[in-house]
């Protein structure tokens, strides 16, 4: 898992901002006063809505999953997958802010609905089933950050603060970078990496990465590997004394291009640079 930024400029989908976020957010709110009154067993979502999202957020990513940082969208379409779950967070449901581009397996076969917090979760927008339609329009539009105006309604400056006042154990890569918290260690006779916590008061971090998105799974650890040994398989060239011209610039452009997420794993990468050559280079 690597550290990630939105991208706000002209491409940005219009509806999370000035197009139909209000009248969504209405809708979401008229929809619990009906479950307050017992008028509806349960929010229903209208998913196409939040695949508008798909493409900037693979914009953002390059078509890396947020979690795992396997490429998927060679291969497979990939999800829009809500941060925190629409089941439970209702009024977030159609909010780009928690929004993330997941792979299927990250997203469906192991987070689901999963939102394993320290503190206590965060609370619904206070409302009465007694509101009129016209006390719920005032409401419209504060629920949720508004990714262009960050400073309007609902504030992302809040909505941030409300972020480490809940305390997900799911790290969020939009909202804090995840090299505090994950280390990478490698194995060269199980030929795998695994993720580890870069201190021991971290270790609930990486528990719930694992039983959450699954990032240490087998296939990831072995797939983390491969491009661990092309990493250091340029490094090594590096180190060398008498490896030729041409042979050192091959070396610093594959690191340059996992740097840039060839292979995924940018996140590990970056961990491994940091690391003196003595540390990863494969025992004699």
């Amino acid at each position: 898992m690597v550290k990630l930024e939105r991208i706000t400029d002209h491409t940005f989908p219009l509806n999370f901002h000035d197009g139909k976020r209000l009248e969504w957010e209405l809708e979401l709110l008229k929809n619990e006063i009906l479950r307050q009154k017992k008028q509806l067993e349960k929010h229903s979502f209208a998913s196409h809505r939040w695949k508008e999202a798909k493409p900037q957020l693979i914009r953002e990513t390059n078509g890396r999953c947020a979690y795992c940082e396997v490429r998927f969208n060679a291969v497979a379409y990939g999800d829009v997958e809500h941060y925190r779950p629409k089941k439970i967070y209702w009024w977030l449901a159609y909010s780009y802010d928690n929004y993330l581009p997941s792979c299927q397996l990250c997203n469906q076969k192991f987070k689901k609905d999963k939102f394993p917090v320290k503190y206590k979760a965060l609370t619904p927008p206070k409302i009465s089933k007694n509101y009129t339609s016209a006390k719920l329009k005032t409401l419209a539009g504060k629920i949720t950050p508004n990714p262009i105006d960050i400073d309007s309604g609902y504030s992302y400056d809040l909505f941030y603060k409300d972020y480490f006042k809940e305390r997900p154990y799911c790290i969020n890569p939009y909202y804090e970078d995840p090299a505090l918290y994950f280390s990478y260690k490698f194995d060269d006779i199980s030929r795998e990496v695994e993720i580890v916590p870069k201190k021991r008061s971290l270790k609930k971090y990486v528990d719930e990465a694992h039983n959450v998105y699954g990032l240490n799974r087998k296939e990831l650890k072995v797939m983390r590997y491969k491009t661990f040994f092309d990493y250091r398989l340029a490094r090594a060239i590096l180190q060398s004394n008498s490896a030729e011209d041409t042979l050192v610039l091959m070396a610093k452009q594959a690191i340059q291009m996992l740097l840039n997420g060839s292979g995924g794993f940018i996140g590990m990468i970056l961990f491994f640079e940091k690391q003196d050559w003595d540390v990863i280079k494969i025992a004699d």
